[in-house]
């Protein structure tokens, strides 16, 4: 019979074996292309000197972008989920297109679709806007749409968690189904 602490520590030897085995090929990759590894650093520092403004100013513009986005998106979330739980169907079907519809396509093709498609009913060339800022503009609404229907999301499964019998107490206890909304289910769900 096999002692079982002996396989364990055989396995644990062998292991130790690949690693060293794997930090000595590492150790030699490295000794043997260091002048090329020297001269790759030489070229991201020169790349980083010549064009680090445009760097800069991509970075403010994503983050100016993303933080708009999420504005919006917050509020088109709000509003979506508002017209998933309503008791119409008609919105409560437009939201669950919309929601299904954008989390079920890659956002690149939404940025594609925002960008190329208002392009086709804007003539924006003709009107004197530039292209920077009509990109721009159809970002912000690709990405705040898109933000919107995963916010509508986590809204609807934040209240969804939130057990019935909680809304039951609050309409028992006299409170109208939008003030046991208000004052009992959405400071749980947040």
């Amino acid at each position: 019979m096999e002692n079982k602490y002996l396989k364990k520590t055989n396995n644990k030897n062998s292991q130790n074996i690949i690693n060293v085995v794997l930090l000595v090929l590492l150790g030699l990759f490295i000794f043997f292309n260091i002048e090329r590894l020297g001269n790759f650093f030489n070229s991201t520092v020169s790349l980083w000197n010549t064009y680090s403004s445009y760097f800069i100013t991509g970075l403010g513009v994503t983050l100016l972008l993303s933080i708009i986005s999420v504005l919006i998106g917050t509020v088109l979330g709000i509003l979506i989920y508002s017209m998933r739980s309503s008791q119409s169907k008609v919105p409560r079907a437009i939201a669950k297109t919309i929601v299904e519809v954008v989390r079920g396509t890659p956002l690149l093709v939404q940025l594609f679709i925002a960008f190329f498609g208002a392009s086709i009913l804007i003539d924006f060339r003709s009107s004197g806007i530039p292209t920077a800022i009509f990109a721009f503009m159809a970002g912000i609404v690709a990405v705040s749409i898109n933000s919107g229907a995963y916010v509508s999301e986590i809204i609807r499964s934040g209240i969804q968690s939130i057990s019935k019998g909680q809304m039951e107490a609050g309409r028992s206890l006299g409170m109208s189904r939008k003030m046991t909304m208000r004052e009992i289910i959405m400071p749980q769900a947040v």
